[in-house]
């Protein structure tokens, strides 16, 4: 079973575009490979899809992408879900290229431990945050970063292997604020004690 990869990507221009863009992301079921849907979004050829190499299909940056659509204005396209692995950067990238868009493209994957914010324009990159995935959740989601670590008390025998597994980053730059929240949740979860301050 693959490691899903959760993508939120937004496209931004001008209405007639993202009209395009919007047919092209609803015609994903009706290719049989992820390249084969990527030609079809960047308007390419249709090649040979059958019995290729792996790399073939990761051309993209990943084989699949169970994609939901969203069009909340006129002049922005939201399409969200999971693919396989990694994200699909290599395609939001091309797309924007393509099509003279501004994306930024957010992921995260927590079985392998990466996420990242890249913001393109006109097929340039004009920002790239990779970091880990606690990194994002403690950045980006900061509700899901503490739901995650209460979770993660109860499989831990002390507060030193518990603290190992947190980011080092992350403790670098938490709030001295956040730092006793910590103690405190891992104290009324366990029962166990943890280093004073």
């Amino acid at each position: 079973m693959a490691n899903n990869c959760y993508n939120w990507v937004s496209f931004t221009g001008e209405k007639k575009t993202l009209d395009i863009l919007e047919k092209k992301f609803s015609k994903y079921d009706k290719t049989k490979y992820f390249t084969e849907f990527g030609d079809v979004v960047l308007n390419k050829k249709p090649r040979q899809y059958e019995n290729q190499h792996f790399d073939f299909y990761y051309e993209y940056g990943t084989k699949w992408w169970d994609l939901d659509i969203d069009r909340d204005s006129d002049t922005s396209l939201f399409i969200s879900g999971d693919t396989a692995w990694s994200p699909p950067l290599e395609l939001t990238k091309r797309i924007s290229g393509r099509y003279k868009l501004e994306v930024q493209h957010e992921f995260e994957e927590g079985g392998c431990d990466f996420a990242g914010i890249h913001i393109y324009k006109d097929g340039r990159v004009v920002d790239q945050k990779d970091m880990t995935y606690q990194m994002f959740r403690y950045m980006e989601n900061p509700e899901g970063f503490w739901d995650d670590l209460n979770m993660h008390i109860e499989c831990t025998d002390s507060w030193a292997e518990f603290i190992q597994y947190i980011d080092k980053e992350i403790l670098k730059i938490m709030s001295v604020k956040d730092l006793k929240q910590l103690k405190y949740e891992y104290k009324q979860a366990t029962g166990k004690p943890v280093p004073q301050d």
